[in-house]
């Protein structure tokens, strides 16, 4: 077990017990959570309820995704009320003049390549390219803040 666990990149905290059941010996593993994500040691794997199970290519992806500071800040953060400025003119509705903050918006959808908010109402929608997004702290609404250089 040690082996094995000890093969594991990035490292992992573990922990073996020996127990007792039906009259047979068993051996618990308990690894804690790291917030690194992905480890490998082969295959990928991840959890889903108690079982470990293999990660699919795509699962993979999203894992590795949520590694950059940025996807993982805004993970936090989908479904979720922010304040965003687009800093230049766009021609999108939602954007009808420069530095115009939005507060009654919602960060929608995230993918390694963009991001998409929408209103509170879900009237608008409007995605952006990652690369476009400076994310700062909004101190009196007390979320995230998120510049968009609009292209």
């Amino acid at each position: 077990m040690r082996e094995k666990c000890d093969a594991i990149y990035p490292p992992i905290v573990w922990r073996s017990a020996v127990y007792e059941k039906d009259g047979k010996s068993c051996v618990k593993v308990e690894i804690e959570h790291s917030g690194n994500a992905p480890h490998f040691a082969g295959a990928a794997w991840i959890r889903k309820g108690s079982e470990s199970i293999k990660a699919s290519e795509e699962m993979l992806q999203k894992l590795i995704t949520l590694r950059t500071s940025k996807n993982r800040e805004l993970q936090k953060w989908l479904g979720k009320q922010v304040t965003a400025t687009w800093v230049k003119e766009g021609d999108f509705q939602m954007v009808p003049k420069m530095n115009r903050v939005y507060k009654d918006i919602k960060l929608a959808a995230l993918t390694e390549f963009y991001v998409t908010f929408e209103t509170v109402d879900q009237s608008s929608r409007k995605s952006e390219p990652l690369n476009v997004l400076t994310l700062s702290w909004d101190d009196s609404e007390d979320r995230l803040r998120i510049f968009i250089s609009a292209v």
